[in-house]
């Protein structure tokens, strides 16, 4: 998240003070759901749709998921 926009689809909560991620009282982490790389690449194209603007899209990444 170094620009701010979320990448990854599950995002932790980050202790501030120690860097970690939070957990609640369960020992869960806290964390949201995004719409991924998939929805960033989509509010980009969303925003600069009528600025006649040429974009093209080269991703390569790797994203883990839980199975």
């Amino acid at each position: 998240m170094k620009s701010g926009i979320p990448h990854q689809v599950w995002i932790s909560e980050i202790d501030h003070n120690t860097g970690v991620p939070k957990q609640n009282q369960d020992g869960s982490y806290i964390v949201k759901k995004t719409g991924g790389i998939t929805a960033t690449m989509i509010d980009i194209i969303r925003a600069v749709i009528d600025q006649d603007i040429f974009m093209v899209h080269v991703v390569d990444g790797i994203e883990v998921i839980n199975s």
